[in-house]
């Protein structure tokens, strides 16, 4: 069987793709910004888990960003962007 015969069966939407990627960028964003949180490079980290909550669909992956991204504004010395951050964390988290 050649490859068009398999494929052939197989169509990707373009929803499914963009909802794909949109999935693989935000996962992606969010190793960037572990990868500057353990650097120490919490600006950076910031940046990217802001990103990462942009795109993240999946419940559990934007309370993770949510969070990280607050925490970062703390270490980096942005305290009252980190604090309202955080707040809307709290806000928005179930207990």
């Amino acid at each position: 069987m050649s490859a068009d015969e398999r494929s052939e069966g197989a169509t990707v939407t373009d929803a499914t793709l963009a909802e794909i990627c949109a999935v693989a960028c935000a996962e992606a964003w969010r190793g960037r910004g572990w990868v500057y949180w353990r650097q120490g490079k919490f600006d950076e980290a910031a940046q990217s888990f802001g990103q990462a909550l942009a795109l993240a669909q999946d419940p559990a992956l934007k309370r993770e960003a949510m969070l990280k991204w607050g925490e970062s504004h703390v270490r980096g010395g942005k305290l009252a962007d980190g604090v309202a951050k955080l707040k809307a964390y709290l806000q928005s988290t179930p207990s």
